[in-house]
């Protein structure tokens, strides 16, 4: 789903290339939806790291780990690293917005 979102941005930038207003309210959209998703997936990243720490900390007191915990504790591991990922994506996608919403602002001004 976030991937045809993005997309959906993507192509609604294009088609913002002739209207400055547009191209402006677009990337400024655009990063209030990137600051969100950042914050998204931060959020499920300290959930899935409770999840890991709990079943970490539950072996060690009985001094063994199962092999379910084990394979949940993995899969955590695995959602962390794809969460990562994301915020890293979103973060790079808001630093472009933000930039072309401040490049748009000054562009305003100077045609004033």
């Amino acid at each position: 789903m976030n991937e045809l979102v993005d997309f959906g941005f993507l192509a609604t930038k294009v088609a913002a290339i002739g209207n400055e207003k547009a191209k402006m309210t677009v990337d400024g959209v655009s990063l209030a939806y990137n600051v969100v998703q950042i914050n998204r997936f931060r959020s499920m990243m300290t959930e899935l790291y409770q999840i890991s720490n709990y079943i970490a900390f539950n072996a060690r007191v009985r001094g063994y780990c199962t092999q379910q915990e084990y394979n949940l504790v993995m899969e955590c591991q695995r959602q962390i690293n794809d969460c990562q990922n994301r915020v890293s994506k979103y973060g790079v996608m808001s630093i472009i917005d933000g930039v072309s919403l401040l490049v748009g602002i000054m562009n305003s001004f100077d045609k004033r």
